[in-house]
């Protein structure tokens, strides 16, 4: 009776031990896995668009361009040195290129200078004479009257703007470099006041009642009934 209850058991654990090891096993569970953390990329800064720097703005940009391309009317009082005498009067000009026409007008004085068809006229009016000079004479060179009309105006430059006292009052000035000198432009706030033109340490104030880009073509008439002369 034990010797069966022992085969019995044996049975039994027989069959435990072949269930074990026929049995699959359990996958392991998957465990994620952790994927390095990407980079971001880099954040570029937008850079600022390139700006030019302003031009500076000057006052005297029109009229300096006016005056350089020697196309223009002028209408200013100023003092004019005649055989030593200080005279005060007013002035029209034109400007035609090469060729010019200057009216002086005083309490004592009318006269009229005309450079045209390569010819210097000097007009006294109250004498009624006109003397003739061929312009490129050195009588003509000596006899022409001082003025802008003179002045070679093909390589002005503009040098600076500033501020200075002038006539009395603080103005504020543009100044440009010409041949042999310069010309300052004075301004009474936005308006032009006057130009003074600097020559060999002397000086020119134009007081300015007009400036335009028009030229008077009438002032370039010759008067008749006059008696010319031409030395």
């Amino acid at each position: 009776m034990k010797r069966i209850y022992t085969l019995i058991l044996l049975i039994l654990l027989i069959g435990l031990l072949s269930t074990g090891c026929s049995s699959p096993e359990s996958p392991a569970p998957d465990v994620p896995q952790e994927l390095p953390a990407a980079e971001a990329p880099p954040v570029e800064t937008p850079s600022e668009p390139f700006a030019p720097p302003e031009p500076e703005e000057r006052l005297s940009e029109t009229y300096a361009e006016i005056m350089k391309g020697k196309s223009y009317t002028m209408k200013y009082r100023t003092i004019s040195n005649i055989e030593g005498q200080e005279i005060e009067g007013r002035m029209t000009m034109a400007v035609d290129g090469d060729d010019f026409a200057m009216v002086f007008e005083s309490d004592d004085i009318s006269s009229t200078s005309i450079m045209k068809d390569e010819m210097l006229y000097l007009i006294m009016h109250e004498q009624k004479m006109i003397m003739v000079f061929p312009a490129d004479t050195d009588q003509a060179t000596e006899a022409a009257p001082e003025g802008p009309a003179n002045i070679d105006m093909d390589g002005m430059t503009y040098i600076e703007k500033g501020e200075a006292e002038f006539m009395g009052n603080m103005r504020t000035y543009e100044e440009y470099a010409v041949e042999d000198g310069s010309i300052r432009y004075y301004f009474d706030g936005n308006m032009l006041d006057r130009i003074e033109m600097i020559f060999d340490g002397n000086s020119n104030v134009l007081d300015i009642e007009e400036l335009t880009d028009q030229v008077d073509e009438t002032l370039f008439a010759i008067p008749e009934g006059y008696q010319m002369f031409q030395p």
